[in-house]
């Protein structure tokens, strides 16, 4: 149903002025992740990997720009994210969901027009995004990719992967066969349905544009700014098909609609690991990576009495009470442990969480004097041992 929605929601970007973005299904194999896009491709064109409404990840980003104008206001639909490199799936992200190529030089060298589309994205593959990036190229994974293409995990709970009901189908690889083989036959119908139903009914406009600003209801209003906004893409997918039921284009009820969308967005929070910030979660969890791989290597011991060579030192260690102690240089700080995210936010996320000890003034980092280097700066971060030994 959510695959369905998505792929009816990208007429509905130009009407209420929202932005591209659609959602990733990840998992293992045959747990149906393909089937919803041959489904949701159905929509359109028709169902089919071979000469049919699916793409590959394998294109390039320069490639997709052309896709992606070509299906301008409908849905595009990717598969086998682990057909593409990561330095590929991290651009393509970010320039589907900006809607515009890049700008190239004709022969006389003059700017030509770049390629510009709207779209919802319905992609596919066995790791997240945010799992692609890191596994390849170890890099950070910023928080506007993963609210632009949203991962969600192909796992209904009902032990049948993506499906919550077989509808009489012996198993979920019988059903899903099922639905590929009516995917390759019947399709094209209703998305031009879909278009004609909303020039025939233009009311419906402002009623859309109402919901739409009530979209904080499917996350509550003390969710950070990021997750309000997947928030407010679902319930784009909810207008849509909630307007398709209305239509009577799908056998599915107004109410059914809306209790897809909200128990997927809801599955997409509890992946997610909640509904706060997602650079401050990315910070912590930087921070324990770090200890945890280097905490004994790359940082001298103060209470140590024998010399020892520590390389690529990071800082000092200490024992204090119920805690370890790290003096973290300044430019380790920066450039090793929270590199690619904002250093000085990170201190104050680690100050937040009761980890750092604040400096004189507005200094966040403490004036100690160290060995070797004399009167110097350092953030002073306390781990308590109760953390240290999980």
């Amino acid at each position: 149903m959510l695959a369905i929605c998505i792929a009816l929601s990208g007429p509905l970007l130009h009407l209420c002025g929202a932005e591209n973005g659609g959602v990733h299904f990840y998992g293992k194999s045959s747990s149906g992740k393909s089937t919803a896009g041959l489904v949701a491709a159905s929509v359109w064109g028709r169902g089919s990997k071979v000469n049919g409404f699916i793409k590959s990840w394998r294109a390039t980003s320069n490639g997709l720009e052309g896709v992606a104008a070509n299906i301008n206001d409908t849905c595009l639909i990717l598969d086998e994210l682990g057909q593409c490199s990561a330095k590929d799936a991290a651009a393509v992200v970010y320039m589907l969901s900006n809607g515009q190529g890049k700008t190239r030089a004709n022969r006389r060298g003059d700017a030509r027009a770049a390629k510009a589309w709207r779209c919802t994205v319905l992609s596919n593959g066995e790791i997240s995004i945010a799992g692609k990036i890191k596994s390849e190229i170890c890099g950070r994974v910023f928080a506007g990719q993963e609210v632009r293409l949203v991962s969600l995990p192909a796992d209904a709970g009902a032990g049948f992967g993506l499906f919550e009901d077989l509808h009489g189908f012996d198993s979920g690889q019988v059903f899903a066969d099922k639905l590929q083989s009516l995917a390759a036959e019947h399709f094209g119908h209703a998305g031009p349905a879909f278009v004609q139903e909303l020039l025939n009914n233009p009311e419906v406009i402002p009623c859309l544009n109402d919901r739409l600003e009530h979209s904080a209801a499917l996350c509550g209003p003390a969710a950070d700014g990021q997750v309000k906004r997947v928030a407010g893409r679902f319930m784009l997918f909810s207008c849509a098909g909630e307007l398709a039921a209305n239509f009577g284009l799908v056998p599915w009820s107004a109410a059914d609609v809306q209790a897809a969308i909200a128990a997927t967005f809801h599955a997409w929070v509890e992946d997610r690991g909640g509904v706060g910030a997602a650079e401050d979660e990315q910070i912590l969890a930087a921070f324990y990576e770090f200890i945890e791989a280097h905490g004994g290597a790359r940082f001298q011991d103060l209470d140590s009495t024998c010399e020892t060579i520590v390389r690529d030192r990071a800082g000092f260690r200490r024992k204090v009470p119920g805690a370890t102690e790290y003096l973290i240089l300044p430019e380790a700080f920066r450039s090793v442990i929270f590199r690619g995210l904002n250093a000085r936010r990170a201190a104050f996320v680690l100050l937040e969480n009761g980890l750092l000890q604040r400096g004189d003034g507005r200094n966040l980092a403490r004036k100690v004097r160290l060995p070797g280097l004399g009167s110097n700066r350092a953030y002073m971060v306390r781990l308590p041992d109760e953390v240290a030994d999980m």
